[in-house]
């Protein structure tokens, strides 16, 4: 995103030709010992995550953001703590940095690198999971735990009581639901529950807010016209799904498009809704690229070049300065900041 010309064919070249520079990468694991005494299925999950790894560099490279490549860093650590292979992060780093200085790309690899390669030698405090502190943190305590024993009806049980105590469906979403997922992901990726229990909260989630559009869906649409998808290949979509429940139930007109929609669909979609705002999420900063390409295509189309733009995601949060480089409008932090964005452009 901050490389072009050459540069930018570089990247995508490398980008649809994976294999060659993780043929590299392991064939120096190899020579380094690292494969000695290993099984097959250790190697084999090695070359999978040689290929994640370089996409997600790649993409901090040419997005020019130290930050995305340090908090890549910051999570494989802890994920292969917990599942006891913390001592291959390191050295798998520094032959990925090896590799891209030894191809070249036209640009200071370490440059972006440093900073994150500095912090493997480092040490770094514990993640904190939990509520504490947080709003309705006995709420959302009381939830996560009911879910993760498969106990749909004591969650929905909890949500209800909490309704007729005049918690709102906001409020639910938020700091019930948004807040007990980040933490069953913190959960899976410490090592702590499997990633089959993490889905099954995730589907158990879906299921709960299935049962609350009642009180959602209660009257027509009053305000703007709001469409919203993730970007092609983009398969995380519980963030986006909340904002535009929350949209509907503050009377938007909302077309929500769900999870991998192909760009041109998108633009399609969205000359046919009329709709004057578009929300984007990627989750994933391997999508950067193509959420760019599509922002782009959006931008090409005379009969959408005016739609405002706003994007979400973890990669933004990362990179506060990310969804300048993409050619968006705006983001938002958080679920209430989105709605608040929303409502601003509604009254300009």
């Amino acid at each position: 995103m901050n490389s072009d010309g050459s540069d930018i064919q570089s990247f995508t070249q490398l980008r649809y030709d994976l294999d060659s520079i993780v043929d590299m990468a392991m064939s120096i694991m190899e020579e380094e010992g690292m494969f000695k005494g290993k099984d097959s299925r250790f190697i084999d999950y090695s070359r999978s995550d040689l290929k994640i790894h370089f996409q997600y560099v790649l993409e901090a490279l040419q997005a020019g953001s130290a930050s995305l490549f340090t908090d890549y860093v910051e999570w494989n650590r802890v994920f292969f703590r917990g599942i006891g292979l913390e001592y291959v992060v390191a050295p798998t780093f520094r032959i990925i940095r090896d590799s891209l200085v030894k191809i070249g790309l036209g640009i200071d690899v370490d440059q972006i690198l440093a900073p994150g390669m500095a912090r493997l030698s480092e040490s770094y405090d514990d993640i904190v999971i939990g509520f504490e502190g947080k709003p309705h943190a006995k709420l959302a305590e009381s939830h996560c735990r009911a879910l993760l024993m498969g106990d749909r009806e004591r969650a929905w049980k909890l949500l209800s009581d909490a309704m007729d105590n005049g918690v709102g469906i906001l409020e639910i979403y938020q700091h019930i639901f948004q807040a007990s997922l980040r933490n069953v992901g913190l959960l899976w990726q410490t090592g702590r529950i499997s990633v089959a229990k993490e889905h099954l909260f995730t589907s158990s989630t879906q299921n709960l807010m299935a049962r609350l559009y009642p009180f959602i869906f209660i009257k027509p649409p009053s305000k703007s016209k709001v469409m919203a998808a993730c970007v092609s290949g983009e398969l995380h979509e519980m963030g986006i799904r909340m904002i535009v429940d929350i949209l509907e139930l503050e009377g938007y007109d909302t077309t929500y498009l769900g999870a991998n929609t192909p760009s041109d669909a998108i633009v399609s979609m969205l000359k046919e809704s009329g709709a004057k705002i578009l929300l984007l999420s990627a989750t994933m900063t391997y999508h950067m690229e193509r959420l760019q390409g599509l922002i782009s295509l959006v931008r090409s189309d005379k009969e959408t070049e005016d739609v405002t733009v706003l994007v979400g995601g973890r990669p933004f949060l990362i990179d506060d300065n990310l969804w300048r480089r993409v050619g968006a409008d705006g983001y938002s932090k958080d679920m209430k900041e989105a709605i608040a964005m929303i409502a601003s452009l509604e009254e300009a």
